[in-house]
């Protein structure tokens, strides 16, 4: 499988879109009783456990958004959304078996410390994750690794907050809340909800139109990846916003329409 800067993860949602098998996570939808919520992923290991799940891909995730620890997620409890595995390290885990691991969690043993929920352990990765990855690692911990390609995703919703003044602030809340990074589709999701907030107002139907413009039914492209399942999806039915169905382009609106299952 080829490795590409960071991992997430949501809870299954059934989309045209697919990501193909030569993707790994950033982000990824979990299940957390009905709601669907998003987690990034700092390890991704495959344990030996008895036959009928030996095969399956376990991902540490922070638990909660008290950032109190790590918990496992299974691969058949949440969905990649956005392949990008620039930020992990190949690495030697407790078993002797090989795991990509987060670069900040890579030495003092702090993965297995956050796994036991240790409060220090947890501030030191915060703590790394604010600071940076080359003024942290020596050069025995940091190793190269080559993306699939650029993160296109992270470009193109870095874009539209340059273009909308309505979008900017969310987008550097969300910076400044994910250490400086960027989640593409935790932004996007968040743009989606300003704008079904704005339905009336010019700026929504110049977004709508761009969004149409970038969006194609592509497998492997992350610009409509990330449009398709962090904003289409986020939209509410058309019976209690009707007025969506116009501002939706012929690309979109077929996708919206297959979600929904409104006849043409």
């Amino acid at each position: 499988m080829a490795v590409c800067g960071s991992i997430c993860l949501e809870a299954t949602a059934k989309s045209r879109i697919k990501l193909t098998e030569h993707t790994m996570i950033i982000l990824t939808r979990m299940f957390d009783g009905d709601e669907r919520v998003s987690r990034r992923v700092y390890a991704i290991y495959w344990p030996r456990l008895p036959a009928h799940s030996a095969d399956l891909r376990h991902y540490l995730v922070v638990s909660d958004e008290t950032w109190s620890g790590l918990t496992v997620a299974t691969e058949d409890t949440c969905e990649v959304v956005d392949g990008d595995l620039g930020d992990f390290v190949l690495h030697k885990g407790s078993s002797g078996r090989d795991m990509l691991v987060h670069w900040a969690a890579v030495e003092d043993a702090l993965l297995d410390r956050m796994i036991d929920h240790e409060e220090a352990a947890m501030s030191e990765f915060r703590r790394r994750l604010k600071q940076g990855r080359r003024r942290q690692l020596g050069p025995s911990a940091l190793r190269d690794v080559t993306p699939v390609g650029p993160n296109l995703s992270a470009t193109f919703v870095s874009s539209l907050a340059s273009k909308f003044e309505n979008l900017l602030a969310l987008y550097a809340a969300s910076e400044r809340d994910n250490f400086g990074e960027i989640l593409p589709h935790l932004v996007m999701a968040e743009f989606c909800v300003a704008a079904v907030g704005d339905l009336q107002s010019q700026w929504v139907s110049e977004l709508f139109r761009i969004l149409e413009t970038n969006f194609s039914e592509i497998s492997d492209d992350p610009v409509s990846n990330v449009i398709a399942v962090s904003f289409v999806e986020h939209l509410p039915p058309p019976n209690e916003v009707p007025e969506l169905l116009a501002l939706l382009g012929s690309r979109m609106l077929d996708y919206y329409r297959t979600i929904y299952e409104v006849p043409p």
